[in-house]
């Protein structure tokens, strides 16, 4: 009897991928995934165009195979949901041995998000109250309690509270003054900031709108905050809240009075300092708002959410208007001058360049850590400037323990020289 084919025996052996991505899915979840797929594959398949050409896939070898990614993509959101197995069964053999790793990567993240969104973070975390209808007059502005607060508003408030030190919080995108008080272990953010006679204040910023013109409106405020109160404030920043208050520190540094002497320390939480390919976001979302799913709807059809230069910036980590860029930089020495500190999380870290890329289910691990060698390791204290928490995703940092001592520590720590 002749051998086999050593090839088909190695076929007959390998699991089909549909096999393996029904096992790695709830059981209604390629249901869901199917329906997802048929809103965003189109837009992920043009921003795996662009993913292509970044220096994060230029150093993995995997441009070519995620640029025919990209391609499939684009062809399947013509048929999808119809075409989808075909689909993935061609990426699995442009990804080659790779699939396995993105197949568990892809279970560590939904069962992440899944636990985050249904039990750990409640779901104004992901979208604050202020945004479920779609407001067009939303401006940046202090909040407190659902409504916007003035100046003189927000400084009679503090003088009630009765405290002498302040600190602002920055949501991110979609998200309001709901993030941080429904946030926090074991205590509230607000409620630990109140703790140690420190005032909470809680920005909300305009979601379409550009993070340059955001970041415009945000040190407009600031330094109207500044002339009502002169003592050093501490500024804690999460997600998208990091770009804007890089970008506002960015137009402050051609100032003549600078608010840098005046911050007296940042805390910049899962910030995509080198931008976040967005349709990650709305799969993992889509993914974990399993029973919530008019949330879901919500976020992922926002109004020309896809469109806005909120989300054109955000995917680019671009803190300057597209004209004032100069050789594709993405930092310029904002935060230089100013004490900071940085906390960021990891799904996992197995040093798989598919789970460096999956992050924190939101950010890639290469943009999480873009400044943390080059800024925050600089800073003085350098061992406490940087946290990697592990095995939590965008969402679940804020409820991390973790996250509320660090938060605690840089607000006792002393930055004066």
């Amino acid at each position: 009897m002749a051998d086999s084919d050593p090839s088909e025996s190695r076929k007959k052996r390998r699991p089909r991928l549909e096999d393996e991505i029904h096992k790695a899915i709830p059981e209604d979840g390629a249901e869901r995934l199917q329906r997802f797929l048929s809103h965003s594959l189109s837009w992920s398949g043009q921003q795996l165009e662009k993913l292509s050409d970044s220096p994060f896939v230029d150093r993995t070898g995997f441009a070519r195979a995620v640029k025919s990614a990209g391609d499939r993509l684009q062809q399947a959101a013509q048929d999808a949901p119809q075409i989808l197995e075909t689909t993935l069964a061609d990426l699995h053999q442009a990804f080659e041995g790779a699939f396995q790793s993105t197949v568990e990567s892809y279970r560590l993240a939904d069962t992440s998000v899944r636990r985050s969104v249904l039990e750990n973070v409640p779901t104004v975390s992901i979208m604050g109250s202020s945004f479920r209808a779609a407001e067009q007059s939303i401006q940046t502005s202090f909040r407190k309690n659902g409504s916007d607060l003035s100046l003189e508003e927000l400084m009679a408030d503090f003088k009630q509270s009765g405290h002498s030190r302040m600190a602002v919080f920055l949501p991110g995108l979609f998200s309001d003054e709901s993030l941080w008080s429904n946030s926090g272990t074991p205590f509230s953010f607000p409620e630990t900031v109140d703790s140690m006679e420190i005032y909470p204040a809680f920005l909300r910023f305009p979601p379409l709108q550009s993070i340059p013109e955001t970041g415009a409106q945000l040190l407009s405020l600031l330094r109207s905050l500044k002339e009502l109160h002169s003592e050093p404030i501490d500024l804690i920043a999460y997600s998208e809240g990091g770009l804007i208050l890089r970008s506002a520190l960015d137009q402050d540094q051609s100032s003549e009075k600078s608010l840098q002497h005046w911050i007296r320390h940042v805390l910049m939480i899962s910030s995509p300092d080198a931008g976040s390919f967005l349709e990650k976001m709305g799969f993992w979302i889509g993914l974990g708002l399993a029973g919530l799913s008019q949330l879901a709807n919500q976020l992922l059809n926002y109004p020309e959410l896809e469109r806005s230069a909120a989300i054109e910036d955000l995917s680019q980590g671009r803190i300057r208007p597209q004209d004032q860029e100069q050789d594709n930089r993405l930092y310029f020495g904002e935060l230089d001058a100013v004490p900071a500190t940085q906390i960021y999380s990891l799904i996992t870290k197995n040093n798989n360049v598919w789970e460096s890329w999956l992050g924190d289910g939101v950010v890639e691990e290469v943009s999480l850590a873009y400044l943390s060698a080059r800024v925050y390791a600089k800073k003085k204290n350098p061992s406490n400037r940087v946290h990697c928490i592990l095995g939590r995703n965008h969402f679940q940092i804020l409820n991390d323990p973790a996250t509320s001592r660090i938060l605690r520590s840089v607000l006792q720590e002393d930055f004066s020289n």
